[in-house]
């Protein structure tokens, strides 16, 4: 007796998302605020992860700033209009210049911003 097998056809449902870690790539930061941004600075967090944790949990952070043990949040204030939203982010999802990607650098992508391509 001879035992013929066939292939069969499996189907594979993705169950991962891709994602962005907004807390491990620095930037070289921006010297605006950009309009309708206000920096909160003596934010009081022990590390430069923590400061992450306040502003990806916080409505409306565009980014975070750590330097010498110090944490800045910049938060938008004033919507942005036309702009996507999402429930994190109520007043819109900001293109902001948070200068270049600089291993040195102090600011960090928030989750209610988009970098501008330089």
């Amino acid at each position: 007796m001879i035992l013929i097998q066939y292939p069969t056809t499996q189907t594979i449902t993705a169950t991962e998302t891709a994602t962005v870690d907004l807390c491990g790539v620095p930037y070289s930061g921006s010297t605006q605020p950009g309009e309708g941004n206000m920096v909160h600075a003596g934010i009081i967090a022990s590390t430069q992860a923590e400061c992450c944790v306040l502003c990806q949990t916080l409505k409306n952070c565009v980014s975070f700033a750590w330097t010498d043990e110090a944490c800045q949040l910049l938060i938008k204030t004033s919507p942005l209009g036309a702009a996507s939203s999402n429930a994190q982010c109520p007043l819109g999802i900001e293109t902001y210049d948070y200068g270049t990607i600089n291993s040195t650098g102090v600011v960090f992508r928030g989750p209610c911003g988009v970098p501008v391509v330089h």
